[in-house]
């Protein structure tokens, strides 16, 4: 009998094969667990603006027309910006539709706004009964008006005849003076200009032209009765929406200006204007306090000061993490050791709980750096068996917000938030949209972009016209309830310098007042450089501190929006007498928070009236029948407003103005 003998051949090839198969497994799993299979993103939760709501009592009644959705930019209504206007000037307003305007409804008010599109919608009989009101002592503002407003405007308009702008050749009627005058005719003016050529009334005897654009009159004064009408003929509403938000394309797309896929877009490719890349005036801000102002030189009324006391701007450092990893909270740890307050925008994902928990320890203010879809480093949500996952799906901004907020409990939840690289969706409206959905609070993408884009110019400084927060507009026209403050210092920014820091905080002080996000990232000193960053960040706080500007962070500046939004004044004003009496509510912080100062007025929102009334200085103060000294009363950088800090509560606030037959030497107001 044969012996068979084993087939060596045969196995020889299948221990090839078993090999091979295990090395394919190998490299196949270590394929997936670096380039994990990706499956298609879940589409962002997004939330549309809220319908508009308003103060029964405020003071400024706005008119709002019925509009439908916008198609297009030239549909788009934007007549809401003048509620941001009126919100960050004044405080409250009320709002009134168009079908239900009536003299009943403009008779409580000190101030009467009826922008653009309200303005084509009103009939005969409207324009009318708001002739009659401005003759019986009444103030109002009409913008651009098309319709029945030859009774009161002087002519007819067509909004064929309109044309369009370059730039504010003069405004000799700004309370303003100087540095801050001048600075506002630098401003870029992108939008619309009706002519103005009444055939039956006179410049100099029957109106005065205030502003001009393009060497045409552009605010008209009219004296009708014992009111007076400020006849706006530029399209105001769409100048400072799309300086502040961003102009899109026609179709609503944000175009980018950089190579790329164009999956995403940078929010600097928005900036209406080249100009705006470089100018370090927040033109916005100074235009629309300075038309204001001109309703205040006919009917004086009460205000609320922008920042807690009298804080002459605030600053807001922040640093945003950018996956820098752990040692991302070395910023975090020398402003702890300083005693001083930042903010921490952190990616989802990007750093242990742990890291963050230490962070939140310090006082730091952790907030959510969110990462638009599309962007290649969007934080992904992972499947698989312990360490190996082999599939991914980027998380949608909703999944990294909730994320970051479980990973730093107890602290947080974040309530605002700052996009990755200043990147935007290309759909215009999309990213508020979502950041509505979070329930975020303030949103702090709009700035310059990321530094490696170096075929932009130098950016630094008010790219978007504003250092104040404001509501963008939706499609509808209403606003979100979100708040956006664009970035005016980027440490790794082209154009960045110590001294552009410290003229950006200084003028803040001296003039502007606003609320400057600046922002240094702890990678600075890799992608810009310089000790120059690292020493701006260092000495921003004491030489913000020197001018008097409040540092906080998001989340305080957040809560003491809340506060001054809760917040009312009401004004009555008595000619005769020339007594301005502010009713004030003020609302402070909790007396039970942790970390608040004693005196809690250091956080609650002041009193701000008109220095002067008729030129005449104020002569008397007296705050909850209590005689009070004008001598040492605060005054703006611009010397038009007075600010009193007063504790939370209700006040009875009583301004006696100086009479035009007194003495030249005024008491309450420094020399000019």
């Amino acid at each position: 009998m044969t012996k068979r003998r084993p087939n060596i051949a045969r196995a020889g090839v299948a221990t090839e094969v078993v090999l091979t198969l295990v090395a394919l497994l190998v490299f196949g799993g270590v394929y997936a667990r670096r380039h994990p299979y990706q499956l298609p993103p879940r589409p962002d939760e997004q939330r549309v603006a809220p319908a508009r709501t308003g103060d029964p009592s405020a003071d400024v009644l706005v008119v709002l027309p019925t509009v439908a959705e916008a198609h297009s930019l030239d549909q788009w209504c934007t007549d809401q910006a003048w509620l941001n206007v009126v919100e960050r000037e004044i405080g409250a307003f009320r709002v009134v539709d168009t079908g239900a305007l009536t003299r009943s409804s403009l008779d409580p008010s000190a101030w009467a706004i009826i922008p653009k599109r309200a303005a084509s919608q009103l009939d005969p009989t409207q324009t009318q009964f708001i002739r009659n009101w401005v003759e019986d002592g009444g103030t109002v503002v009409i913008e651009q008006p098309e319709g029945p407003w030859r009774g009161l405007a002087g002519q007819q308009f067509s909004n064929a005849r309109t044309r369009e702008t370059r730039r504010i050749t003069s405004f000799d009627g700004a309370l303003s003076r100087g540095e801050l005058r001048a600075d506002i005719l630098e401003m870029p003016l992108r939008t619309s200009l009706a002519p103005f050529n009444p055939p039956e009334l006179s410049r100099g005897r029957d109106y005065q032209v205030l502003l001009e654009v393009d060497g045409q009159p552009g605010v008209v004064s009219l004296a009708i009765g014992r009111g007076h009408v400020l006849l706006l003929l530029f399209d105001f509403g769409r100048a400072v929406a799309t300086t502040t938000q961003g102009l899109p394309a026609a179709d609503f797309t944000v175009t980018p200006t950089t190579p790329g896929d164009g999956e995403l877009a940078f929010t600097a490719d928005l900036a209406v204007d080249d100009a705006m890349a470089v100018t370090h005036i927040p033109f916005v801000d100074l235009l629309e306090r300075n038309l204001l102002y001109l309703l205040d030189v006919h009917r004086p009324i009460g205000r609320l000061w922008y920042f807690p006391s009298t804080h002459r701007g605030a600053l807001l450092v922040s640093h945003s993490e950018a996956w820098s990893g752990p040692a991302a909270g070395y910023m975090t740890d020398w402003e702890h050791g300083a005693e001083v307050d930042g903010t921490f925008f952190a990616v989802a994902t990007s750093l242990p709980p742990e890291t963050l928990a230490r962070l939140a320890r310090t006082a730091a203010d952790v907030q959510l750096q969110w990462v638009p879809a599309g962007h290649p480093r969007v934080p992904a949500r992972t499947w698989g068996l312990r360490s190996f996952e082999p599939v991914a799906r980027p998380m949608s901004m909703l999944e990294q917000f909730d994320s970051l907020n479980r990973d730093t409990i107890p602290y947080g939840p974040a309530i605002a938030a700052r996009s990755l690289d200043a990147t935007w969706p290309r759909d215009y409206f999309a990213g508020f949209r979502t950041l509505e959905a979070a329930s975020i609070q303030i949103d702090s993408s709009f700035g310059p972009p990321p530094a490696w884009l170096d075929s932009r110019d130098d950016r630094f400084g008010y790219l978007f016209g504003t250092g104040q927060p404001f509501r963008p507009l939706d499609q509808s026209g209403d606003r979100f309830k979100l708040r956006e403050l664009p970035i005016t210092v980027d440490a790794t920014a082209r154009g960045y310098s110590l001294a552009r820091v410290r003229q950006v905080i200084v003028d803040a002080a001296e003039g502007y007042h606003t609320a400057i996000a600046a922002e240094w990232r702890p990678d600075v000193m890799v992608t810009r450089p310089s000790f120059d960053a690292i020493e701006g960040w260092q000495q921003a706080f004491s030489l913000a501190e020197s001018q008097d500007l409040w540092v906080t962070t998001y989340n305080d500046y957040a809560d003491f929006l809340a506060r001054r939004d809760t917040s009312h004044v009401e004004s009555r004003f008595s000619r005769e007498e020339r007594r301005l009496t502010i009713e004030a509510k003020l609302v402070g912080p909790d007396a039970q928070s942790e970390g608040q100062p004693t005196d809690a007025s250091e956080l609650t929102p002041s009193v701000a009236f008109p220095a002067r009334f008729e030129g005449r200085p104020v002569d008397r103060l007296i705050v909850d029948n209590e005689s009070t000294p004008t001598a040492a009363l605060a005054l703006t950088g611009d010397r038009v407003l007075h600010v009193l800090p007063l504790p939370p509560g209700d006040h009875r606030v009583q301004v006696i103005y100086g009479s035009p037959l007194d003495s030249e030497t005024p008491t309450s107001a420094a020399p000019e």
